[in-house]
């Protein structure tokens, strides 16, 4: 009578301890050098077996990722090169910010030119002429080292018939006299006097 001889599957204990066992035997070399990228089938290696962060840029075929892979929205402006992006258009017109601090002082400037000359001790000095019916020149003159800074001239007297013919300063520049002239327009026996005026002041500078 013949006995059949059951085949038994054997445990995942057994494999394991096989596999051990050859690891031992062989060393962890042998392991690298048996499994290639032909070993492994077409899209057998899946997200979820790959631990994040551990593709690089190098592990990556040329053109491999196109837009259809690429979810919507996931990618920052920081992941274009320079240019690649459009500007966008502009926009509104922000409010007004707040007023800032004030800056530091600046630099002296250069110096300005030299102002005119200064004046003090400011005085009028009238002079008259005599009182005849002629024409006659008066002459004004400042006391002192003083300069003239100002003239005048005024009739007194034939108010229709005279004219002043001249009011000028003279005498040194600047000057320190004021000479006044008038004349009869119309001949007049009447008598006038003619007054120079001189406005004096210490002129500096």
């Amino acid at each position: 009578m013949r006995r059949r001889l059951l085949a038994r599957r054997p445990s995942p204990a057994m494999i394991v301890a096989v596999v051990a066992l050859v690891s031992s035997l062989t060393g962890g070399a042998v392991a690298a050098t048996l499994i290639t990228s032909g070993d492994i089938a077409k899209n057998a290696v899946k997200s979820k077996h790959i631990a994040n962060g551990k593709v690089k840029n190098k592990d990556l075929k040329d053109n491999t990722i196109k837009t259809s892979k690429v979810r919507n929205g996931s990618l920052l402006s920081e992941d274009f090169q320079a240019g690649q992006l459009p500007a966008g258009e502009q926009g509104p017109k922000g409010d007004k910010g707040d007023t800032g601090d004030p800056g530091d002082p600046g630099a002296d400037g250069a110096d300005g030119a030299t102002g005119p000359p200064g004046i003090s001790g400011l005085e009028r000095i009238v002079a008259p002429s005599a009182l005849t019916s002629s024409d006659k020149t008066v002459t004004a003159t400042c006391p002192g080292d003083k300069k003239v800074v100002g003239t005048g001239g005024e009739i007194n007297g034939a108010a229709n018939d005279v004219a002043l013919r001249w009011i000028t300063p003279v005498n040194g520049t600047p000057p320190t006299q004021v000479s006044v002239r008038a004349e009869e327009i119309v001949a007049t026996g009447d008598t006038w006097r003619v007054f120079a005026t001189a406005l004096c002041a210490n002129v500096t500078g």
